[in-house]
Formats: structure tokens, sequence, C-alpha cells
């Protein structure tokens, strides 16, 4: 286990970056500093929630895209062939893996949205977005939040 942790770096970093602005004039370099430690602060909040965040995403994706029984030859062996890279058992994958898994996944669902043109498959589709959307939110990294 890494001590400190990266988060726990991050936010000694913000601390640390937070008495450098206090001495700076107020300005336009202040303001960017004290932007630039309210978004390193975002990133220490939610670096520990990230991993579990993609995996469930990825779960999610994998199984809504599996669930609505695709046609072969549409975007079903795209989804299936990311599922596949995303379910190594001998290696835990970085957080850069994860995410570019879960952006093709994403991906893979847009095309079927706008592609598969049904009631049913527009409910799940929708379900989907919600649970992506509030999942997202948990993390906490709207820049709109403090």
């Amino acid at each position: 286990m890494l001590n400190p942790s990266p988060a726990e770096l991050l936010r000694g970093t913000a601390d640390s970056l937070t008495e450098v602005a206090e001495g700076l004039p107020v300005g336009l370099a202040r303001d960017q500093l004290q932007a630039a430690i309210g978004l390193i602060r975002k990133v220490a909040r939610a670096l520990p929630a990230l991993h579990p965040y993609l995996l469930a995403d990825i779960d999610d994706l994998v199984a809504t895209l599996a669930a609505l029984k695709l046609p072969k030859g549409s975007v079903a062996e795209f989804a299936e062939l990311i599922s596949r890279t995303a379910d190594l058992p001998t290696t835990v994958p970085t957080l850069d893996e994860l995410t570019i898994i879960d952006l093709q996944l994403r991906e893979v669902a847009a095309a079927v949205a706008a592609t598969v043109l049904n009631q049913s498959t527009d409910a799940t589709l929708v379900a989907l977005l919600k649970r992506l959307t509030e999942r997202e939110a948990a993390l906490r990294l709207s820049p709109w939040e403090r």
C-alpha cells in the first residue's frame, strides 16, 4: 500500500498551494491558483472511487448491451470484444485501460441508440443512461459543485 496514497499526496499539494495563494495579491494569478487547488481537491476526493466506478460502469454497459440481444453483424460483436478485454483474470486493469474500455462501450451504446429504434431498446438505454449519470454524479467532479 502506498503511504501516503495518491489522494493524500494530492490533498497535501492542495494544502501547500493554498498557503501560497494566500500570499499572492488579488488578481488573475491568485484566481488561477485557487481554481487549480479546487480541481486538485476534487480529483483527490474522487480518486479512491474511480476504479470501482469504472468497473461498475463497464459491467452495467456490458450487461445492458448483452440483454438487448443485438443481431449478428451489428455492434454486438464489438461490445463482446470490449467486454473480454475488461475481464482479464491475471491482471488488474489500470485506470487508463478501464477509462478506454468504458468510453468504447459508451460509444457502442450510443451507436445502438442511433440505429436500433424500438420502444423496448429505447427504455433500456434510457435506464442505462440514468444509471451512468447517477454513478458519475456520485464522484462529485462537477465544476459547479464545491
